[in-house]
């Protein structure tokens, strides 16, 4: 077999290997059908897991490194070449501290919390399409399993601040409960819109159907589920559930060592699945123009889901922390109505004989356009640069008619 062969029979699709290699396990061992079905399950977990793992030291050494240079100034560069062994540096010190439990915690809670952040997230990768033939789980309701799996979070979170006996733990354990449960209602909503427009729940279906990409036809949903996906998953500038300034670290004030280690894993695990599934929903997938029949289409899939997780570093080096209250408002008074004004106008352009994809994304993108005229006509307009000095200069001036006032008074 030439290597042209061998790279579309095994390599383009990873699934056509490891079916090799269960056929020759199976021939070579004489183990029986359920045998060889849970070594396959077992198998496509372990590449699922080691994906996540291997993908969450990339995703954090390039964050660092990229928020360096987003904001001027140095990344890790002490610990091996270019800073490159700075993340192992820093997890065996974490592996090595001493996991300490709280005088008055509630302990089997207080422990079960990092494993229930962290499963919920890894679970949810079972149904990503990372090629036409490469689902480690094809469900018809892949949609609402992950939807279901991801928002268990929100349970993890609470038993984190409540088993901690630690007031600054709790406030931002109902924090996290109120902002994942706010905004699951306009990521749902958005998701909605794009299971009218595929007709089906299945992520293996809705991204093969995908000719035009959803981000394309639907820009509303796409906007509504990137920012309530960022909330959801706990990344600036929504991490409001760990300000610093205002409650620690949040309902993860109490834990150290290995247990901080995974909810810190969770964090990036939950945000890398956001953007995996972003990517099925709207971006196609595995499918990026004819570079699918030439790259294997899981290299496709995941440096398209580290292109999302990259504009989420880029959100994060640009925008300021946003405040309790302007993170529900935003959650409930803006988000909610989109995803609303998305799921009509995307069910009256299904209604459209003959071209229903292009009806919905003329009612969508001619929606979103009024709606950043609406919100740019309330922006304050800015003075000249003449009338702004003559202003300054006029209060300046009537400050020291007050001060020289106040003095003469004295």
């Amino acid at each position: 077999m030439d290597f042209v062969a061998f790279y579309y029979q095994y390599i383009w699709n990873l699934s056509s290997m490891w079916g090799s290699v269960l056929a020759w396990l199976q021939s070579q061992t004489g183990l029986p059908g359920w045998a060889i079905y849970l070594v396959f399950g077992f198998g496509g977990a372990l590449g699922a897991f080691l994906w996540v793992a291997i993908s969450n030291i990339i995703l954090v050494f390039g964050e660092r490194r990229l928020l360096g240079r987003f904001q001027i100034r140095f990344g890790p560069n002490r610990v091996g070449p270019n800073g490159t062994l700075q993340l192992i540096a820093d997890a065996l010190k974490s592996v090595g501290k001493e996991l300490v439990i709280p005088a008055g915690a509630d302990k089997p809670i207080y422990v079960l919390g990092p494993i229930v952040a962290f499963i919920p997230a890894m679970m949810g990768f079972a149904v990503f399409t990372f090629g036409p033939t490469m689902s480690p789980v094809t469900m018809d309701i892949g949609v609402l399993y992950f939807q279901a799996v991801t928002s268990l979070t929100a349970f993890a979170a609470f038993m984190a601040g409540w088993s901690s006996n630690n007031k600054f733990a709790l406030f931002g354990a109902m924090r996290a409960v109120a902002q994942f449960v706010s905004y699951e209602i306009p990521l749902v909503l958005a998701v909605i819109s794009v299971v009218l427009v595929a007709g089906t729940m299945n992520t293996l279906t809705i991204a093969n159907q995908q000719t035009i990409v959803y981000a394309l036809v639907l820009p509303i949903a796409l906007f509504v589920f990137t920012i309530a996906s960022i909330a959801e998953a706990n990344r600036t500038p929504m991490d409001i559930v760990e300000a610093e300034s205002e409650i620690v670290a949040g309902y993860h004030t109490e834990y150290g060592g290995m247990a901080f280690i995974m909810f810190y894993a969770a964090e990036y695990t939950h945000a890398l699945a956001f953007g995996a599934m972003l990517n099925v929903l709207f971006l196609g997938g595995w499918k990026l123009f004819w570079l699918d029949q030439v790259l294997p289409p899981w290299l496709l899939f995941i440096l398209k889901s580290y292109f999302v997780f990259f504009i989420l570093i880029w959100m994060r080096a640009t925008f300021p922390r946003l405040r309790i209250d302007q993170l529900m408002s935003l959650g409930w008074k803006v988000l909610v109505p989109l995803a609303l004004v998305s799921l009509v106008l995307t069910s009256a352009g299904m209604l459209v004989p003959g071209l229903p994809l292009l009806a919905v994304a003329i009612f969508q993108w001619v929606a979103a356009g009024l709606i950043i005229l609406a919100v740019l006509s309330r922006l304050p307009r800015r003075t000249n640069r003449e009338e702004d000095m003559r202003a300054r200069r006029l209060a300046a001036q009537a400050a020291m008619t007050a001060r020289t006032a106040v003095s003469a008074q004295s």
